[in-house]
């Protein structure tokens, strides 16, 4: 059976929003809707971040009591709506809307707070930030 390590999906969210705000660079949000390639890598990269965190909460092949840990730490942070993100791409890819995709990760939005957050949990799980 296999079991995710906290540290690994830490390190799978970290580097799937890191590469997402790679592909973005300095483009605007018109021009993400616009690119269907760079908002198709924007929205897989998403669901992987978001799909690590799933696998951190899953009672079977994760760790739901660091998860836990975490969300009553940073009890600001909607963590269930970024964990769902996953299953939105998958299942409701036609109702994506860009805006919204955008807002999540300007300061202030989803991915960003997760995002911070994680970052703020890495001196605990010894995971070196990208340079």
């Amino acid at each position: 059976m296999r079991k995710y390590s906290p540290q690994q999906c830490f390190a799978d969210i970290l580097s799937n929003i890191e590469t997402v705000r790679h592909y973005i660079g300095d483009m605007t949000m018109n021009e993400l809707e616009d690119d269907n390639k760079t908002l198709d890598a924007v929205l897989r990269r998403l669901e992987n971040a978001s799909e690590a965190y799933s696998r951190l909460c899953d009672k079977e092949h994760g760790t739901p009591e660091i998860a836990q840990d975490i969300e009553a730490r940073y009890s600001g942070v909607p963590w269930r709506k970024f964990q769902s993100l996953a299953n939105r791409c998958r299942h409701d890819y036609d109702l994506i809307d860009v805006g919204i995709i955008w807002q999540s990760l300007e300061p202030g939005g989803t991915t960003t707070l997760v995002e911070k957050a994680i970052r703020k949990e890495l001196p605990l799980w010894d995971i070196p930030p990208k340079a």
